[in-house]
């Protein structure tokens, strides 16, 4: 049966050929997410998918296959497309948090939100919403003291600390 492996697929779509064959952007990735949720697979970025589970290469090319029967109207709009095994996968999420708390400490929050925001957009967006939503209005806040402050002369320094 050969193989099995985590697999990753990433595409590049045409933003013009999506409207060529009368489809809008948003519909068309929410619609291969919706997909590839489906048939064993987790957002990983932008367009990008990881199998949950390993996969052997047979499987994935009918995996494909079974994408493109199902969505005709995408394939055309593939400017690239493609796969690739994950040996190893290494998160590196820990390291930058230890980076940002040790020499820029005045950007941890920033971090913590950014960190947030990525985990509800490449999961379920529809059980992080809300999540997404509350950080998305405390750094409006945020954003709008800081404006106050500077409009005041009192505005923090926003240069990184030299070691």
């Amino acid at each position: 049966m050969g193989k099995k492996v985590k697999r990753s697929i990433h595409f590049d779509l045409s933003s013009q050929a999506i409207k060529d064959v009368g489809l809008s952007s948003s519909t068309v990735y929410e619609q291969m997410r919706s997909w590839f949720d489906s048939h064993g697979f987790k957002h990983d970025q932008l367009s990008g998918y990881v199998s949950v589970k390993p996969l052997s290469q047979k499987k994935l090319e009918k995996i494909v296959t079974q994408f493109m029967l199902e969505n005709p109207l995408i394939i055309p709009c593939v400017e690239r497309w493609r796969a690739v095994e994950i040996g190893r996968e290494d998160n590196f999420i820990k390291d930058a948090e230890k980076f940002v708390r040790k020499k820029y400490p005045q950007y941890m929050d920033t971090f913590k939100r950014s960190v947030a925001i990525g985990e509800s957009r490449n999961h379920s967006p529809a059980k992080n919403m809300k999540k997404t939503k509350a950080y998305a209005k405390d750094m409006i806040k945020q954003r709008a003291e800081k404006l106050r402050s500077a409009k005041r002369g009192d505005a923090p320094s926003h240069k990184p600390q030299s070691h």
